[in-house]
C-alpha cells in the first residue's frame, strides 16, 4: 500500500490497527517506541513508550544524528558511510526486532532503509531498494530480489535466536543466516548519499522476547 504524504510533505503516521505492533505478543514486549514526541527532539533526548530492557538508557549510540518529525524517527544529517542509533537489551541475546520503515522520495533513491540487530547486522534494503538483505559489517550474508517504492511503509522483522537470524519484509521475502554471534544491541540504521535530505522514516520500533 502506498504511503500518502500529509500537507507538510511528511508521511502519515502508521496506526496501531495496521502497524507492525499487530504482529507482536504484547506480553513479551521488552522495548517499544512509536516516536511520539515534539518535532526536533533528538533520540538521545527522547523516552521510548516501553523500556524494560536497557536499564533506562534508551537510545544512545549516535542518537543526535536522528530526531523526531511527525511522530516518527528520521535522520538529521546524511552520511554515505552509515548512521546508527542503538539501544542495548541488557543481558538479553535472543529477541525479535520489528519496525516500519520507508523513504519519502526526497533523496535520490539509493538510500538504505534498515534496522539493526545483533550489533553489526543490518537487516533491510540496500542500494536502490532492489534487494532485501542481511549484512554483517558491510559483508552481504543473505539476500533476495525485491521491488520497493518510495512513500511506502514496509515492515522489517528479524528473529534473533541463538546463532540464527531469520528476517522478513512485509511477512515475506524470507532470509536466514546461521552464524550470528550473540549481541544485545538493536537499533535503526541508514546509509544516505549526501544529496539526500531527511529521506528515511522509522515507526513502531519494537523488541520482544523469543519464547
Amino acid at each position: 500500500m502506498f504511503k500518502k504524504l500529509n500537507k507538510n510533505n511528511k508521511p502519515f503516521k502508521t496506526t496501531a490497527s495496521n502497524g507492525p505492533l499487530s504482529l507482536i505478543n504484547r506480553a513479551n514486549l521488552l522495548f517499544k517506541d512509536t516516536f511520539t514526541d515534539t518535532d526536533g527532539v533528538t533520540l538521545n533526548n527522547h523516552t521510548p513508550d516501553i523500556d524494560n530492557a536497557t536499564g533506562g538508557a534508551g537510545w544512545f549510540r549516535q542518537s543526535p544524528d536522528f530526531e523526531i518529525v511527525g511522530n516518527m524517527a528520521t535522520n538529521r544529517i546524511t552520511d554515505p558511510v552509515g548512521l546508527i542509533s542503538a539501544a542495548t537489551m541488557v543481558g538479553i541475546n535472543d529477541y525479535i526486532v520489528t519496525s516500519s520503515v520507508q523513504w519519502n522520495g526526497t533523496g535520490n533513491g539509493t538510500q538504505s532503509v534498515s534496522i539493526r540487530a545483533r550489533g553489526p547486522f543490518e537487516i533491510g534494503t540496500r542500494a536502490a531498494g532492489d534487494i532485501f538483505a542481511i549484512v554483517e559489517s558491510g559483508v552481504l550474508r543473505a539476500s533476495t530480489p525485491v521491488s520497493l517504492s518510495v512513500d511506502t511503509a514496509y515492515t522489517i522483522r528479524a528473529v534473533c535466536n541463538g546463532l540464527d537470524i531469520d528476517a522478513t519484509l512485509d511477512g515475506g521475502n524470507d532470509l536466514s543466516y546461521g552464524a550470528a554471534a550473540n549481541n544485545d544491541e538493536v537499533g535503526i540504521w541508514t546509509k544516505l548519499p549526501t544529496t539526500a535530505t531527511r529521506a528515511v522514516f522509522w515507526d513502531w520500533f519494537t523488541v520482544e522476547r523469543v519464547m
